[in-house]
């Protein structure tokens, strides 16, 4: 399966949220960050920005990695706290992890790994390049035979983080599964309207 080219799917991505917003749709806060990146002066990004779904933020292991995640990129004006919250979530996966089955679920698995992967390139901590590692290989080990099955948004979460681990390790077959979950829905990310979101945020990341 190809890819679509980027221009291509970022052009429909924008053309399907406003038509969203005009229908009086609420996008969720994946589909605002995308549209904020890519069309942040267009008359239509007021009214997504009031209508937007805050409640879809969710909550638990993943939602908590993706606040390390935040922390860690102000991490340079606020050490203390990227540190603090590296610690507050290892103090959550210890307990939850199982070896060779990850964390009970494909969203914590990713975000968890995301979140390692994001700590070892800002402290150079081998131990959570070597977690986000175990976290991956698993995923795809259990889950990646499911694509297209699979939820978009940890899939495409996981292609980002499969590339940057690929480029982290110099092993070409983190690069290669990274594809393979895009390309999954390469045929049908459009079916899903603005919520593609994760799909076209993954597609520009790797490209």
């Amino acid at each position: 399966m190809v890819l679509p080219p980027l221009r291509e799917a970022e052009t429909w991505f924008i053309d399907a949220a406003r038509r969203a917003v005009r229908r009086g749709e609420r996008l969720d806060a994946a589909a605002l960050s995308l549209v904020l990146t890519l069309a942040p002066h267009e008359a239509f990004v007021r009214g997504a920005i009031d209508a937007v779904d805050a409640a879809s933020a969710g909550h638990g292991l993943a939602a908590l990695a993706h606040e390390v995640l935040e922390c860690l990129a102000r991490g340079e004006e606020a050490p203390e706290l990227a540190r603090d919250a590296v610690s507050a979530l290892e103090e959550r996966i210890l307990p939850a992890y199982v070896p060779g089955r990850g964390l009970g679920c494909l969203e914590d698995d990713v975000a968890v790994a995301h979140a390692m992967l994001a700590a070892y390139q800002y402290g150079r901590d081998e131990t959570h390049l070597m977690m986000a590692e175990e976290l991956m290989r698993t995923a795809v080990r259990r889950r990646w035979p499911e694509l297209p099955e699979l939820p978009l948004a940890p899939v495409c979460e996981g292609a980002v983080v499969l590339d940057a681990l690929g480029r982290a390790t110099g092993n070409p077959e983190y690069s290669a599964a990274a594809r393979s979950a895009l390309e999954a829905f390469a045929s049908s990310y459009r079916e899903l309207g603005w919520r593609a979101a994760p799909f076209v945020r993954a597609l520009k990341m790797i490209s």
